[in-house]
């Protein structure tokens, strides 16, 4: 509008145009709406570019909060067999206890003993037993979150003969499937919760399912992964599943996802990899 006002001037009667009066114009006009629409075109690319860096920096938080999470729960296995090693350490004296406490006649002190053992290792226990102490903590973590919660937690998980597959790759499929699980339970009615887990392995391939129950619909995007309902921190869900189908690529495997009568099903099938 202010170019458009100074082209054209009416003075004394005459009609001055804003080119004859100044020739320079027609070369810095031109230079002018350039720079214009060069600035615009860098502000849309800065935005563009921030807003793929603040999805990447997401996805690398979300990443190594997972890392973090299975180093955790490798350090509980560690620290859970520490103790069992040392409970068996420990076993011979208290047998000793024991037989002196029988052989003196003190019945009663003895079964205070024996139930104060009884309270002692029941720290130790792991209900479930999967065959590897990493996917052991897991499972038997999110069967206490399902007590806690209502969601009935059904599991035949089978690991693998070790050295086939990575208990560390495992573990965060694991860690990412069963947190959506429960997360997606909780949306559901007490009584309809309920998630099952199984992992077996045929031949040179290893299936790790979780079937879980939901609430609402399940939109899938054009990734084939369900889209997102949570609005708060958007950029930080949804990333999951993204990490269980990378890992899955690495065994040159892949994710399946279904949805059908109120049933969500994950399946990782991995393929042995000899180099493993």
């Amino acid at each position: 509008q202010v170019i458009s006002r100074i082209l054209v001037e009416f003075k004394d009667g005459v009609l001055l145009q804003l080119y004859e009066r100044h020739p320079a114009f027609l070369a810095v006009i031109p230079v002018l709406a350039l720079l214009f629409y060069a600035g615009a075109y860098l502000t849309i690319a800065f935005q563009q570019g921030m807003a793929a860096l603040r999805e990447e920096q997401a996805t690398h938080y979300m990443e190594y909060q997972q890392t973090q999470a299975i180093r955790a729960r490798i350090h509980e296995a560690e620290q859970f067999y520490t103790r069992i090693r040392g409970l068996k350490h420990e076993m011979r004296g208290h047998l000793t206890n024991i037989k002196g406490l029988a052989q003196s006649g003190e019945y009663e002190s003895l079964t205070d003993y024996i139930a104060k053992m009884d309270e002692s290792m029941s720290g130790f226990e792991l209900t479930l037993q999967t065959g590897n102490p990493v996917t052991d903590v897991i499972v038997n973590d999110i069967r206490r979150r399902c007590l806690d919660l209502g969601i009935r937690f059904q599991v035949e998980f089978h690991y693998p003969e070790p050295g086939a597959y990575d208990a560390f790759d495992v573990g965060i499929i694991l860690q990412n499937l069963l947190q959506n699980a429960v997360e997606a339970c909780e949306k559901v009615g007490e009584g309809e919760r309920f998630i099952v887990l199984t992992g077996k392995r045929k031949g040179r391939f290893f299936l790790i399912e979780v079937k879980n129950s939901f609430a609402g619909e399940v939109v899938f995007g054009q990734d084939g992964l369900p889209v997102t309902t949570k609005q708060e921190d958007a950029p930080m869900h949804g990333i999951g599943l993204a990490n269980v189908r990378r890992e899955a690529e690495k065994y040159m495997g892949e994710l399946e996802l279904k949805a059908v009568q109120q049933e969500f099903s994950a399946a990782v099938l991995l393929q042995e990899r000899s180099s493993l």
